[in-house]
């Protein structure tokens, strides 16, 4: 009777490590399949964009999983989603070759994917927000206000020879490349035709430029093409600020 009871205990403890050895394998199959997952699903994308964090379109690869390990590392929890969003919204398309769009939809106090939504630390909202911003390439409205504030003068080659030095017309010049339908890209290598800078200048001198071509505009070190009829509609609209008859 006593080795009967040691037997069945053998046996037991013997079934306890096999399920629990196939529990941790299961676990492990799970996670391996969420992985292949993520990278079939990655795979298949092939442009993400973003709103309101700028107009670049990411097409890289590397950089599209870049932007996916943003929200994937975030520290997150499952939850219910707020009936009032406070502050703060944007999202993130995952576009594939045919057109279909899978986002991450953010507020200011957590993120959602498909029909999930996660609380987010508010500090990690203002992270993440800066690092698309970053990544997409919109500049933050205070920096902006701040660059603008440093200008105290605008002037213009060819378009006339006034210079801008009220703070409203300043804002105004900015916004017409600001709000220009760009596209960043690779400068061409010969420029086919037009051309122009318009300087920003601060109280000691220092100047920052917008440069134009027939194709597109250059701000610091970037490159954006623009359609033709709109490079010609903001030369039109400096022609007229700057006074060039």
């Amino acid at each position: 009777m006593k080795k009967l009871k040691l037997f069945i205990l053998a046996v037991g403890a013997a079934a306890m490590m096999l399920a629990c050895s196939r529990q941790k394998e299961d676990k492990t199959v799970n996670e391996e399949t969420t992985v292949e997952e993520t990278t079939d699903f990655l795979d298949s994308i092939v442009k993400v964009t973003a709103i309101p964090y700028g107009k670049k379109e990411i097409t890289d690869k590397q950089e599209i999983r870049k932007v996916w390990e943003l929200f994937e590392n975030l520290e997150k929890t499952e939850s219910t989603p707020p009936e009032e969003i406070k502050y703060g919204s944007g999202a993130v398309f995952f576009i594939t070759e045919d057109g279909q769009k899978t986002s991450w939809g953010i507020n200011g106090e957590g993120v959602g994917w498909k029909e999930k939504y996660y609380s987010v630390k508010e500090e990690d909202i203002k992270s993440l927000d800066d690092s698309l911003r970053e990544i997409f390439g919109e500049t933050t409205i205070e920096e902006t206000t701040d660059f603008l504030n440093s200008i105290v003068k605008v002037t213009a080659i060819p378009y006339g020879k006034k210079e801008i030095t009220d703070k409203k017309e300043i804002r105004k010049i900015w916004e017409l490349f600001e709000n220009l339908d760009k596209t960043e890209s690779t400068p061409p290598e010969e420029i086919k035709v037009g051309g122009g800078t318009v300087f920003f200048i601060t109280e000691n001198g220092q100047k920052t430029s917008w440069v134009i071509n027939g194709e597109g505009v250059w701000w610091q070190e970037k490159y954006y093409s623009v359609k033709k009829e709109d490079v010609d509609s903001l030369c039109d609209s400096l022609r007229e600020i700057f006074g060039e008859e």
